[in-house]
């Protein structure tokens, strides 16, 4: 047999060199060894890394890995849009502090649209409730109020804080729903233990008056 004569990776079987399978058990012939290896290191070294590479993203800010089901940071709060060309950083204080003259107007102005939205429907919904609340004669409605003011000022700061100080930035999701039930709860009491005596009351105020 000739040096330069192929050799099966399945059987180990000679073949000559312009052979393109086996003789013996008819497996496709390459460089000798190579298709059977080559073949265990594809399956091997390829797959994890196309899964790391699409399951993963790393914060511009903390440089921590996170999941690529998080559009938040879980480290230092930063949002993934800003890793991948937010224009976040293109707005100064000035412009996010006018913004912020709307419930959640700043939040949007720094690409945090979500918290933005929320902020507005939780902070048009404590005031509305509230102002409602007072006008049947029930103080306790100022409370709701005080709440939507504090979420709308909180709001305004966490805006300022994303652009110069992303790591102190307090506000997410959670936590504007967490203020939007305790709206809600507060606000439910006052209803339930107020809209009873104004209606006792009403009804002694009449009576005394057809009396």
């Amino acid at each position: 047999m000739n040096d330069d004569d192929l050799i099966c990776g399945a059987c180990g079987a000679r073949n000559s060199h312009s052979a393109s399978w086996c003789s013996q058990c008819y497996a496709t012939l390459g460089p000798a060894g190579e298709p059977e290896e080559g073949g265990i290191e594809v399956d091997v070294a390829e797959a994890p890394s196309d899964t790391a590479d699409s399951g993963t993203w790393v914060c511009s800010v903390c440089s921590e890995e996170q999941s690529i089901d998080l559009s938040v940071c879980s480290v230092c709060g930063a949002e993934i849009f800003e890793t991948f060309g937010s224009n976040r950083w293109a707005v100064t204080s000035a412009q996010v502090t006018r913004s912020g003259l709307v419930p959640g107007g700043g939040l949007m102005k720094v690409d945090r649209s979500v918290e933005g939205i929320m902020v507005l429907i939780v902070t048009l919904f404590g005031l509305g409730f509230g102002a409602s609340i007072i006008s049947v004669g029930g103080a306790g409605g100022w409370l709701l109020i005080m709440v939507a003011i504090v979420l709308w000022v909180a709001a305004a700061r966490d805006a300022l804080l994303t652009i110069v100080a992303p790591r102190s930035v307090v506000l997410s999701p959670k936590v504007i729903m967490a203020v939007a039930t305790v709206i809600i709860i507060v606000g439910m009491l006052l209803v339930f233990r107020g809209f009873p005596t104004s209606a006792v009351g009403n009804g002694e105020a009449l009576g005394g008056a057809v009396l």
